[in-house]
């Protein structure tokens, strides 16, 4: 029951601040490799993208996710097992994480973390998921 409580304030805090993302991001699509590359160098650099703050490195992601989050959704968060969070949040926060911080389409934080070898969104969402609940 408690995993369930910590999913719901997660999804909660996505619509509230996610979706206004979402869509702003598919309105503005490349549609050639060269648009895609140029956006992608546009995007490294900037730290908010679509209204949303984009962290610099793991440690401003942390803080980040911790001042976005409820304080009583943290004590959750964090007492609960870490292959039971990770699993049961992918689709919730780490989809929020995917689309607010740009991950498909270029962001610094997307890059910084290519730096350290995690190349696909889906696994850059499970790396922050799961340092997340390490940091705490």
């Amino acid at each position: 029951m408690k995993h369930k409580l910590i999913i719901i304030q997660i999804l909660l805090l996505i619509f509230s601040t996610g979706l206004n993302a979402q869509i702003k991001n598919e309105d503005s699509l490349p549609s050639t490799p060269e648009e895609i590359e140029k956006q992608y160098k546009r995007n490294i650099k900037k730290s908010i993208i679509n209204g949303v703050y984009i962290p610099f490195d793991v440690n401003d992601a942390m803080k980040e996710l911790q001042k976005l989050s409820p304080p009583e959704s943290l004590d959750k968060f964090k007492n609960a097992p870490e292959d039971i969070v990770a699993k049961k949040l992918h689709f919730g926060l780490g989809r929020w994480m995917i689309y607010n911080w740009n991950f498909y389409y270029g962001s610094r934080l997307e890059h910084y973390l290519k730096g350290l070898g995690v190349e696909h969104p889906d696994d850059m969402a499970d790396f922050l998921i799961i340092s997340f609940h390490r940091y705490l």
